[in-house]
């Protein structure tokens, strides 16, 4: 996928930004690499692994719910990690918990997650964010609006999506702002 700026953020008025919401539930594919050791501003070398993933995410007023779903490059499913935190653990910056499966090992771990769930309003004016970090230092950045071509979408191949390009602590996130768009927002 071709990834190429169209403007700053200072030529884009923050009244014509996206908020960078997520659905109250959804599902998205995960194809490219992943950092190891993760990093907020890399200052050395990292070692990149191919990823292969389906994210899923669902929240209601008592609980956020997500799972990935990890494949193989032949597609079958290698591993899951399912995440479950309540509402009351959120507002307390509590993680949650964290079931990982690993069916070819016959292995199965409850624990501890290792970080909170990924929720509604992650990359907006969050209230559940106890740091409130200034985006020099991690917190919500908006980085200007990008252009990406070709991207894979069943329902429209090779089509190019407009984009408000947002990034807090090592996540990014894209929201589609082409106001012709089914996805918009």
């Amino acid at each position: 996928v071709r990834c190429e700026a169209v403007a700053f953020p200072t030529q884009v008025p923050p009244s014509a930004r996206l908020p960078g919401q997520y659905p109250r539930q959804g599902r998205a594919s995960v194809n490219g690499g992943t950092r190891s050791p993760v990093a907020v501003r890399p200052d050395q070398p990292g070692n990149y692994a191919p990823m292969h993933a389906t994210l899923y995410l669902g929240w209601s007023r008592g609980a956020a719910r997500q799972r990935y779903d990890f494949r193989s490059g032949k597609g079958a499913r290698t591993a899951s990690q399912i995440y479950l935190q309540s509402g009351a653990q959120q507002r307390r910056n509590e993680s949650g918990a964290m079931v990982t499966v690993v069916p070819a090992k016959g292995e199965c771990v409850c624990d501890t997650a290792i970080a909170g769930n990924m929720h509604i309003d992650s990359f907006a004016a969050d209230a559940l964010d106890p740091l409130q970090l200034p985006p020099e230092e991690g917190g919500l950045a908006y980085l200007g609006r990008v252009r990406l071509s070709p991207i894979d979408d069943p329902s429209a191949p090779n089509r190019t999506v407009l984009a408000d390009h947002w990034l807090k602590w090592a996540f990014h996130f894209l929201v589609d702002a082409d106001p012709a768009s089914p996805s918009l927002g």
